[in-house]
């Protein structure tokens, strides 16, 4: 028997006067991977952020390990890769593209980032 590790329960996040999540329920239990899909906003961003407790919900419900978003005890269940960890300097992009071709050469696949890099 699992346990539910995440529950969202009619959801509801506006910006203004633009409605960016509206009635959003899903659960995952302990385990489960989930893939949030969507055209560019439709809020899979806002949504992460509510979960994660760094951005308020206007209505509904979300737990995390049955405690709500940015307790220390939620905090400690989740772990959260953002698409940019850092800025792209010029530097860092270049420390990337290190990555790229190290994890490129030991894998023998593509590697991509949000820089300017293209892997050949």
């Amino acid at each position: 028997m699992s346990s539910t590790a995440l529950q969202v329960t009619n959801a509801t996040k506006a910006r203004k006067t633009n409605t960016v999540l509206h009635d959003v329920s899903l659960r995952a239990d302990a385990g489960q991977r989930i893939a949030l899909l969507g055209h560019n906003g439709a809020g899979k961003p806002t949504l992460m952020k509510a979960i994660l407790g760094l951005t308020t919900y206007d209505a509904g419900q979300i737990t995390v390990a049955g405690h709500g978003p940015g307790i220390a005890a939620a905090r400690a269940a989740t772990a959260y890769l953002p698409e940019a960890v850092f800025s792209q300097s010029s530097e860092k992009q270049g420390a990337t593209r290190a990555v790229c071709a190290a994890v490129r050469d030991k894998r023998k696949t593509g590697c991509r980032h949000t820089g300017s890099h293209r892997s050949g």
